[in-house]
């Protein structure tokens, strides 16, 4: 299964996990466009309540920390696990701070999402599978 809205494509993949990019002709991301893949995230998580993962693809410019706050902050509780994918150490820093504000902002509802960073997809998908 898969959605296509004007900021992000996703996709339902093997093993519950769930792939969240930005797409190449979205240039920035807007609170509205975040609210509609949330939605969108909610509505493909099973309904059979197995464990979901988020295979996220972080924006390769300038996200508002509104924007990365509204997103960390409403994960949906199936989720298990997320592995953040950096296309540069730039947005590995941006990652860093994204975690921390999910922490600081979601402390009781999911304290049981681990979440990672990765530059490399495969390792990311890797980590996904075996967890």
């Amino acid at each position: 299964m898969k959605f296509v809205t004007k900021e992000f494509t996703l996709e339902l993949l093997e093993k519950n996990i769930i792939s969240h990019k930005v797409n190449l002709s979205c240039t920035q991301l807007t609170l509205e466009g975040v609210i509609e893949v949330i939605e969108q995230i909610k509505d493909l998580i099973p309904i059979d309540s197995k464990p979901t993962k988020l295979l996220t693809y972080v924006a390769p410019f300038y996200v508002k920390k509104q924007i990365v706050k509204l997103f960390m902050t409403s994960i949906p509780i199936p989720i298990s696990c997320i592995a953040l994918v950096c296309p540069g150490y730039i947005s590995k820093y941006v990652a860093g701070v994204a975690i921390k504000m999910h922490k600081r902002f979601n402390k009781e509802e999911h304290d049981q999402t681990e979440i990672q960073i990765f530059i490399k997809e495969d390792e990311a998908i890797e980590w996904l599978t075996s967890s």
